[in-house]
């Protein structure tokens, strides 16, 4: 599992959380959780390409990404598939 230090960062709601998260994992007194760090990228970068449309005025749709709320469960569901 996760040590508390790890925990704290979640949900991840926007870049600055994320930033925080690597941050905290390479300038931190252990070695870096570099799967950890993977995992929680590889979400992030999933829900951002899944873009969600936006109606305009206009009738033509916009593609707008929206950043994602990357959850502890889901991290820690990944991550339990590599042990």
């Amino acid at each position: 599992g996760f040590r508390e230090r790890e925990r704290k960062h979640f949900p991840l709601t926007d870049i600055s959380s994320v930033i925080e998260l690597f941050r905290d994992q390479m300038e931190g007194p252990d070695e870096p959780n570099l799967a950890l760090l993977s995992i929680a990228l590889g979400c992030v970068e999933n829900a951002l390409t899944m873009n969600r449309i936006v109606p305009t005025n206009d009738d033509s749709p916009l593609l707008q990404p929206i950043f994602p709320a990357i959850d502890l469960g889901t991290v820690e569901a990944l991550y339990t598939k590599l042990e």
